[in-house]
Order: C-alpha cells, then sequence, then structure tokens
C-alpha cells in the first residue's frame, strides 16, 4: 500500500510496506550498493525516484516490525508487478544493523567500541583478486564493509582516510558477515598502522561530535 503525506517542510513521504516471510528472503531483498543500505519494496501505487520513503518492515518468522526512513532511487518491473529500491539514510545505520541482525549475541557483548557510522575507501586481496569496497561503520577495533565476497583466515587491508595521508595497512580477521563484513583487527608488526587508524577514527569522531 502506497500512500502520501507533506509534512511541514514541503516534502512528500511515501508510506511504504513490506512483509519478508524470512530472514532469508529479506536478505535477498536487500540493496548492498546503497551508501546506507536499502532494501527493494514492492509499489502498489504512484511514486517517483527521489522522493522520501517510509517504509514499514515485518520480518514475519520472527515477529519483528520496525520503520525505517530512505529515498526511493528506483522503480522497476518485476513479473508484471513494480518495485521499487528503496536507499536508506545514514540516520538509519543503528536501526538497519538490528534490522540484519548483523552482530551476533555474543559478539554484540564483546563489543565495547562505538561505531561511527562513516563511509571510507577500503581494499584487500583474495582469491588472486583486488577487492575494492566502502565501509559502513568504522570503530577503533575494527570495520564493517559493504562487501559480497567473505575472505577467510588473516586479510591484509588497506582503510583510506579521505584526505592527503597514505592508506593505512592493517592486518584483521572476518568475525561476521550478513550481508557485509565485520572486520577485528589484529596487532600489526610494526605496531604502528593501529594507532594511526585509531587516530582517524578519533578524528571522525570529532567531526561527527561538531
Amino acid at each position: 500500500m502506497v500512500s502520501s503525506l507533506t509534512p511541514r517542510q514541503g516534502r512528500i513521504i511515501r508510506n511504504l510496506r513490506v512483509v519478508y516471510p524470512s530472514r532469508a528472503e529479506l536478505m535477498d531483498n536487500f540493496l548492498s550498493s546503497a551508501p546506507h543500505g536499502g532494501l527493494v519494496v514492492p509499489l502498489a501505487g504512484e511514486a517517483n525516484p527521489g522522493e522520501v520513503a517510509l517504509v514499514s518492515i515485518t520480518l514475519e518468522a520472527e515477529g519483528f516490525t520496525t520503520d525505517m526512513l530512505g529515498m526511493i532511487l528506483w522503480i522497476r518491473e518485476r513479473e508484471q508487478k513494480k518495485i521499487s529500491g528503496v536507499g536508506f539514510f545514514s540516520s538509519e545505520v543503528e536501526q538497519r544493523e538490528r534490522l540484519l541482525g548483523s552482530v551476533p549475541r555474543a559478539y554484540e557483548g564483546e563489543r565495547r567500541e562505538p561505531r561511527l557510522p562513516m563511509t571510507l575507501a577500503v581494499s584487500y586481496s583474495y582469491n588472486d583478486s583486488f577487492i575494492l569496497a566502502r565501509t559502513r561503520n568504522v570503530s577503533r577495533s575494527g570495520l564493517c564493509i559493504e562487501s559480497a565476497d567473505t575472505p577467510r583466515g588473516e586479510v591484509r587491508i588497506s582503510v583510506y582516510p579521505g584526505d592527503s595521508r597514505p592508506p593505512v595497512k592493517l592486518n584483521g580477521n572476518v568475525v561476521w558477515s550478513r550481508p557485509g563484513l565485520d572486520f577485528g583487527f589484529l596487532a600489526d608488526d610494526s605496531q604502528q598502522a593501529l594507532p594511526a587508524y585509531r587516530q582517524v577514527v578519533e578524528q571522525l569522531s570529532r567531526m561527527l561530535s561538531t
């Protein structure tokens, strides 16, 4: 069902609703290409790309429902039905992580460092391929990236601060994958890369707090 309302700022908000029978179907419809993630949502009415959408999302098997705010990126037809790609706003990052269940309970209890919703370029090599990706969020002890390639074992990761500084190269392991990858960093040989990375994170934290 699609309806619209005009808030005070004059922008139209489309109210969309989607029910996924299982978490597997949710993952099949997740848009990792959007900067902050998104979903493929059925569209039963008129809407246009660029409009703001409030999406009510239900995971039927788990009895879980949440609302997330985003923008309609595209509208297409699938099996003679309209579908839309909705990209989430950066304000929805924490809610998106809860929706995806991307942090298992055992790991969530161990996570002491706050996560910052920042996009940085990263790269790593896996299976003789060079992978270029971007972060969903970062912390002093690790980061989460958008990638469909899940490396095994220890990986050498380059993090690009986004200014004139050279990339910071660290060793890490994938600690969780669904979708996107959570990397936990290991102590590096030089003992210099991890402090340099943490300095980048602290600078980003100050930027967000100002």
